[in-house]
């Protein structure tokens, strides 16, 4: 499973966005964009929020309980494998790596 940072880093290269425009966005630091793609910090809830309203994501998906077409992920502890559930009553099964 990808991380915050890598997913932030793919949605920031595909909506053609700098590091230092997305800073500017979210009235922050250049080096705190920087910190956040190579997982080294975290944003707090204000600027996640704002991180998914620039992407049109959820905040699900940046802190991995969603995948990035919106279905569900939960953990089976028991056996630490991942399932995606679409709709309820498919899943589609994935191995944790």
């Amino acid at each position: 499973m990808i991380g915050f940072g890598e997913k932030l880093k793919d949605l920031r290269k595909e909506y053609n966005i700098t590091q230092k425009q997305l800073a500017e966005l979210l009235c922050q630091a250049q080096s705190t964009i920087v910190y956040w793609e190579k997982n080294e910090q975290e944003p707090v809830i204000s600027s996640l929020k704002k991180l998914c309203e620039i992407f049109n994501v959820t905040s699900d998906y940046f802190i991995g309980l969603e995948d990035e077409f919106g279905n569900k992920i939960t953990q089976n502890k028991s056996n630490n494998e991942y399932f995606i559930y679409n709709d309820g009553t498919h899943y589609i099964k994935h191995k944790k790596n």
